[in-house]
């Protein structure tokens, strides 16, 4: 995962319960903008020895008829956010568990996810 240098500017430092502080790491929650009146809302955790995984969660808040709406980040959204998170050698993922490990806590969020103490297995490349 990225340093937070390049994004901590972006970083939410008021909301009660979602604030967070830059001597913690890329730890905390961020709006990133990707447009005019387009923000990714992402949650992230740089992982430890309990969690190993480094995570991006995601929301989309745009504005629409002067009104904020939240939806799905699309698949570009995604890469960039991929992009702005991780560096150009790592890889990471969305995934899709089996429906009795599933979780929908918001509706309109995806992940990015990538293990930090293993590399993630990847098919044959006519597949991806």
């Amino acid at each position: 995962m990225r340093t937070s240098e390049h994004i901590n500017k972006f970083r939410n430092r008021e909301h009660p319960r979602l604030k967070s502080t830059d001597d913690i790491g890329m730890n905390g929650c961020f709006a990133i903008p990707l447009g005019l009146a387009v923000y990714a809302v992402c949650i992230v955790a740089e992982g430890n020895d309990q969690i190993p995984w480094e995570h991006v969660s995601a929301h989309i808040r745009m504005k629409q008829n002067g009104k904020w709406r939240m939806r799905c980040p699309t698949w570009r959204e995604m890469c960039m956010l991929k992009e702005i998170f991780f560096k150009p050698t790592e890889s990471c993922m969305q995934l899709h568990p089996e429906d009795a490990s599933h979780i929908n806590i918001h509706e309109h969020v995806l992940h990015l996810l990538r293990p930090t103490k293993q590399e993630i297995p990847f098919p044959p490349k006519i597949c991806v």
